[in-house]
């Protein structure tokens, strides 16, 4: 019985009810050798107060979204190039992209997690959180051979704290921001907050994808028909209120950025990823 108001009323349990249940354990200290799968906002003010450039968001966003190929054959040249613009918008993958180059077990657990990531999101249409730090780590534990003596280094997946809750099926609303966006509709986007943690989700899990090698990627094919500069500054004017500053429209600044003379020649790819 449960008592409202001026009255008692009889109410009857189902005998199941569907929860979700997480089950947590403490980890003992994070290894100082742990690596973090993680990117910030790159519509954020960094720590300096700085934001990312407009030039630099709109190469490294069609990048990680499959606006511009990162499949297929390229150069060395055009691959470092590409990297180079990943970690402008994603800092914090420095430590990780330096590492790999010089463990290739390290290399392999990051292509593991970033086709497993995709299977996870495709089957289940959620994203996990790699915003926060220490929400998804590799922590290198060593093991030896089966006559007990050689040392070899495994990394193993650890997720602290990886759910992202963010709806039912944070795949289809994000898919439906990005139609209403594309549309010039991006007022109707009802939640930002959801829209940003989701975007931010598909480029960084792209960002691990092309730094490691993998050939997976994250799809979402209504994300290429949207200027970034919409995404950067409705985010911006949402959630980072006092990092909006007077922007032109993004594509005006490659405009100015491809006819101002550089240290290096910009060449656009076409589909493929070749100049």
């Amino acid at each position: 019985f449960f008592r409202t108001p001026g009255s008692f009323t009889n109410i009857e349990f189902p005998s199941k009810v569907k929860a979700w249940v997480t089950v947590q354990e403490r980890l003992k200290g994070i290894d100082e050798n742990a690596i973090d799968l993680r990117g910030y906002y790159p519509e954020a003010p960094r720590e300096d107060g700085s934001t990312l450039s407009s030039i630099d968001y709109l190469l490294a966003h069609d990048l990680l979204v499959g606006r511009t190929s990162t499949t297929g054959e390229m150069t060395q040249d055009d691959r470092e190039e590409k990297e180079d613009t990943i970690l402008r918008m994603y800092p914090e993958l420095n430590v990780l992209h330096s590492r790999m180059q010089d463990d290739p077990s390290l290399q392999e657990a990051v292509q593991d997690f970033v086709k497993r990531s995709i299977a996870y999101t495709e089957g289940t249409g959620k994203f996990l959180d790699l915003v926060g730090k220490h929400n998804v780590l590799l922590i290198p534990e060593k093991k030896k051979d089966e006559e007990g003596k050689e040392e070899r280094v495994e990394w193993q997946l650890r997720m602290p704290d990886a759910l992202l809750v963010n709806g039912e099926d944070a795949l289809v609303s994000l898919e439906k921001d990005a139609l209403l966006a594309a549309q010039a509709n991006e007022k109707q986007v009802t939640d930002w907050t959801h829209a940003m943690n989701s975007l931010n989700s598909v480029r960084v899990i792209n960002a691990l994808a092309f730094l490691s090698g993998s050939p997976e990627r994250m799809d979402v094919e209504r994300l290429q028909y949207v200027d970034p500069g919409v995404w950067r500054s409705e985010i911006q004017k949402q959630k980072f209120p006092n990092s909006v500053k007077p922007l032109k429209h993004v594509r005006e600044s490659m405009a100015s950025f491809e006819a101002a003379e550089t240290p290096t020649e910009h060449v656009p790819l076409d589909d493929e990823g070749k100049k």
